[in-house]
């Protein structure tokens, strides 16, 4: 689908998995970058059903959070889910600090997400 060194957009079983390309989600260049193509994709592609995969994230900053809380409203806004997949201890205490915990579900792998929303 696409491809570029923030983000690795697939479709698998119809559903759109988004992998963020980076361990360090925090350079406000690089967050900016990841937010316009995701943002754009949602509003260009409107998928029923996303996982944001963070299988190789390791910091996440509170910009980040603000693109993923976009991106949800968006989503939500036409009917869409999306959950989180592969969200590491120090990122799933991030999420419950945050309250963010209540809004997103999260799975420990892609393949729990999947079946999740299948």
């Amino acid at each position: 689908m696409s491809d570029t060194n923030e983000l690795n957009i697939k479709e698998i079983s119809g559903i759109i998995v988004i992998t963020l390309g980076n361990s360090d989600v925090s350079s406000i260049v690089e967050i900016d970058k990841t937010s316009e193509v995701f943002v754009g994709y949602i509003k260009s592609k409107q998928p029923p059903k996303i996982i944001i995969n963070f299988d190789d994230i390791n910091f996440f900053s509170s910009k980040a959070l603000g693109m993923l809380l976009n991106g949800w409203k968006r989503i939500e806004a036409y009917g869409g889910k999306m959950i989180i997949s592969g969200i590491n201890p120090q990122l799933s205490r991030l999420f419950r600090i945050t309250n963010l915990d209540k809004i997103f579900k999260y799975y420990p792998d892609i393949n729990s997400a999947i079946a999740a929303l299948e």
